[in-house]
């Protein structure tokens, strides 16, 4: 029972990633800009590689806290700022009244992107790893990562037909409202592993 617990647990863990909207960020990046009224080939690259840049460093940032204040705070400030990038983007996208908005935009998105990276990209894998059973984490972590794949693939594959039919300002609403979800998830669902050892983690 315990070991169907953690499976299950750390396959809805690895759906949750996908569902922030970093994946299809990460796709659809250049798509996302032009929506956003970046049209050319460079501004869109130059873009993309910006959202590359800071999602290395908010990551060394993450390996850098994690041991030092745990997860679960790092989780409630990371899905805080994805909800926040995420809603000001929605927000940017519906008025469209500013000359600068193509900036306000990229600044939302730089916002999330470090928002994911210092927090559920690495520190979900992480908590997967650690709450599986020792006897059988292989089994665990394979079940989380294919439901993390085919998560990616439901949501790269229709992505785009939702951007189109919904537009972007609800598109992007409703992924704040998920971020915000996921805080919940947190506070109720996922244990705090700072300073306990694989097996008191078991044991728990």
């Amino acid at each position: 029972m315990n070991f169907r617990r953690s499976v299950l647990k750390g396959i809805f863990l690895q759906i949750i990633q996908p569902l922030t909207g970093m994946n299809v960020l990460i796709f659809y990046s250049p798509k996302i800009f032009e929506f956003n009224g970046f049209t050319g080939t460079k501004p869109q690259l130059l873009s993309t590689l910006t959202v590359g840049l800071v999602n290395v460093l908010s990551t060394i940032v993450a390996i850098i806290l994690v041991d030092k204040v745990g997860i679960k705070p790092i989780l409630y400030f990371g899905f805080t700022i994805m909800a926040i990038g995420m809603a000001l983007l929605s927000l940017i996208l519906y008025t469209r009244t500013l000359h600068f908005i193509q900036f306000l935009s990229i600044f939302s998105l730089l916002i999330f992107v470090a928002g994911f990276a210092m927090s559920a990209g690495p520190i979900i894998l992480i908590i997967c790893a650690e709450i599986q059973q020792l006897y059988g984490r292989e089994f665990g972590i394979s079940c989380s990562t294919i439901a993390n794949w085919l998560a990616n693939m439901l949501l790269g594959t229709f992505f785009l037909t939702i951007l189109s039919l919904i537009g972007g300002p609800l598109t992007f609403s409703l992924l704040a409202l998920a971020n915000i979800a996921f805080i919940f998830f947190t506070i109720f669902v996922i244990p705090e592993t700072k300073g306990i050892s694989l097996e008191q983690i078991e044991k728990n």
